[in-house]
């Protein structure tokens, strides 16, 4: 906590904030090619989100499922329903969808998509 709310411009030795270092070279070609959703990824994928999400917003989860999708991924998508609120309570309700999935993929070895439907 010592270093809770510091300005990230007084961390620095050109008084640049974080933000400002990440948008010019070489960092930003750095970052750009760590982005999520950029690389399609080598395995299935299973995104399972909360429309009420109160951390990452579901329409960023829906977004990357898209992103991968377009690369050719095999994508499994899911939202929790609004009854299970915030980022922690749609991981706990995703749990049947998690282990169905993992279940699918042990098994059988099969990878499901539903690319296109979201």
């Amino acid at each position: 906590m010592k270093y809770a709310f510091t300005k990230s411009e007084t961390l620095t030795v050109g008084g640049k904030s974080l933000p400002e270092l990440i948008a010019a070279e070489p960092f930003k070609s750095v970052v750009n090619g760590l982005r999520i959703g950029h690389v399609k990824p080598t395995v299935p994928v299973l995104l399972t989100h909360s429309v009420t999400d109160d951390v990452v917003p579901s329409k960023q989860g829906r977004q990357l499922g898209r992103d991968w999708c377009k690369l050719g991924a095999d994508v499994w998508f899911t939202f929790t329903p609004k009854i299970t609120p915030t980022h922690i309570g749609g991981a706990i309700a995703s749990y049947p969808a998690v282990f169905a999935f993992l279940e699918a993929r042990f098994v059988s070895g099969r990878a499901f998509s539903n690319c296109g439907w979201f």
